[in-house]
């Protein structure tokens, strides 16, 4: 599909910007609104079974997803620095937990199972499409660069 393929060639060795998904999400929301609409009601198609417009909203909405997660990044920035002023007082430590245990297992858990694949790409974000399995799409770790550093510190302090 040539929208995919437009993904794709905006992508250098497969890793892409946030931006530049933001761009792709927007050129194509009509698109994936119109193909949502004429599947409403469906389940899902089986991956052996997909067409190409099955595919797209797919991608799609896992592009839509990353996307969502970006928003946290602002958050996790200020809670990174709210760490750095307290680190070395074991209480406030605590404390900041306590804080930040629902939004990492409400919002960012997900996050860190789902896209962050050590294994490929050096921590980029994997992009995992059901129906695209051969898509080979990583958002740049540059884009979630504060949320990365909060997922590790937290599990680093929660899970020790």
């Amino acid at each position: 599909m040539k929208s995919i393929k437009e993904l794709i060639s905006l992508s250098t060795d497969s890793i892409i910007s946030l931006d530049k998904i933001e761009f792709w999400l927007l050129k194509y929301q009509d698109k994936y609104n119109y193909l949502k609409s004429l599947r409403e009601g469906e389940l899902p198609p089986l991956s052996n079974y997909a067409r190409a417009e099955d595919k797209f909203v797919d991608l799609f909405e896992q592009l839509e997803e990353v996307s969502r997660y970006h928003k946290f990044e602002s958050y996790c920035k200020e809670q990174l620095e709210i760490y750095t002023s307290i680190n070395n007082d074991t209480v406030k430590v605590g404390k900041w937990l306590g804080t930040n245990e629902e939004f990492y297992y409400g919002q960012l858990v997900h996050l860190s199972i789902g896209y962050l694949d050590y294994q490929e790409k050096g921590n980029h974000l994997k992009v995992f499409s059901h129906l695209n399995k051969k898509l080979e799409l990583f958002v740049d770790k540059k884009d979630f660069r504060n949320t990365i550093k909060f997922l590790n510190l937290y599990e680093s302090l929660q899970f020790k």
